[in-house]
């Protein structure tokens, strides 16, 4: 009997894509992208005051979180897929 192998599915090359997200609140917050699928070391953390905007280059299918602070914690505000935030040229 001839041992049966599984062939892996070939990897997709996926591009990054150029995002931008505008914080039109009155609250300093915390933009944070972690844990990518299949990127371990893709790590983005910025902070982005009132009326700033921030422009970023990552995956489509990453997620953006946004944190507002009050005081000494912080809240998570926004989950938002980078996809929606890509910039059109």
């Amino acid at each position: 009997m001839m041992p049966q192998t599984l062939n892996r599915a070939p990897d997709i090359e996926v591009e990054k894509v150029l995002c931008h997200y505008h914080n039109d609140t009155r609250h300093i917050q915390v933009a944070r992208i972690e844990n990518i699928p299949h990127e371990p070391h893709e790590y983005l953390e910025r902070v982005v005051f009132p009326g700033d905007r921030l422009v970023f280059k990552t995956f489509p299918h990453a997620w953006l979180e946004i944190y507002t602070g009050e005081l000494c914690s912080a809240l998570l505000a926004e989950r938002i897929l980078c996809d929606r935030l890509r910039l059109t040229q």
